[in-house]
């Protein structure tokens, strides 16, 4: 389930590794996304998050590699000072369902549902949200 994906935090404040932002959204499927559900879900004070800053989120592939610690390298070598959130959803690969194309459904629901609630709680603006998905992880529907 939706436990299992990490939104990890990647800043030019922390040189090496990431913080975990909390996500406490309905566990099961998408479609239990309800305005009940879907309140008050991302834990991301204390986190090094900025929401004043660009947001890129990177979304791996079948493959299970995060590339988030490279972009943050990437980042930091030209100088710019963003919030890099690399979801990792490597433990649902057969825990949601054998088929890869319900995992993304999954997937993408919980991704669109955090970036949702991400918005709504800290004042991200959605122009300063950039999503890169890799291989599959391009194919991750974000609801």
């Amino acid at each position: 389930g939706q436990d299992k994906i990490e939104f990890r935090l990647y800043t030019k404040a922390k040189q090496f590794g990431y913080n975990l932002i909390g996500y406490n959204g309905p566990v099961v499927s998408p479609t239990e996304f309800t305005e009940e559900t879907d309140k008050d879900v991302v834990s991301w004070e204390g986190t090094g998050f900025d929401p004043s800053k660009r947001t890129v989120f990177t979304i791996h592939g079948l493959g299970g590699m995060d590339f988030g610690l490279s972009y943050a390298a990437a980042f930091r070598t030209i100088g710019a000072d963003v919030n890099l959130i690399s979801i990792n959803w490597k433990s649902v690969w057969y825990k949601f369902s054998k088929r890869p194309d319900m995992r993304m459904f999954h997937i993408g629901g919980v991704a669109g549902h955090f970036l949702k609630d991400l918005i709504d709680q800290s004042g991200l603006s959605l122009e300063n949200v950039h999503v890169i998905g890799f291989s599959y992880g391009g194919q991750v529907p974000q609801e």
